[in-house]
């Protein structure tokens, strides 16, 4: 189920310590803007990063990528989580904050 390009746009409420364990994507550009708090991104590519409040993280799945996310912070996260389906599949992926 989708909306054209759109697949999903979460509005979600990270509790402190709590997140998102490794899990597969493919074929999925996945935006992530952080209104409050911040996210702790690892992926399979070797990746981390911190994501704070007011910015944006990107993680184009292309041919596959596990990753997960995670709210080390002391006090609750929220995020919207867009995910967009691309114009071409099978390219490489990638991830960038």
């Amino acid at each position: 189920m989708s909306w054209g390009q759109l697949r999903v746009w979460n509005d979600d409420v990270i509790q402190a310590g709590t997140g998102f364990p490794r899990h597969p994507h493919r074929d999925m550009e996945i935006i992530t803007y952080v209104r409050e708090g911040a996210i702790t991104h690892e992926d399979s590519l070797g990746n981390r990063g911190r994501t704070e409040a007011g910015d944006v993280q990107v993680m184009s799945a292309g041919t596959g990528v596990a990753h997960s996310e995670y709210n080390l912070e002391s006090k609750e996260t929220r995020i919207f989580q867009i995910w967009i389906m691309p114009d071409e599949v099978g390219a490489p992926p990638s991830w960038g904050a």
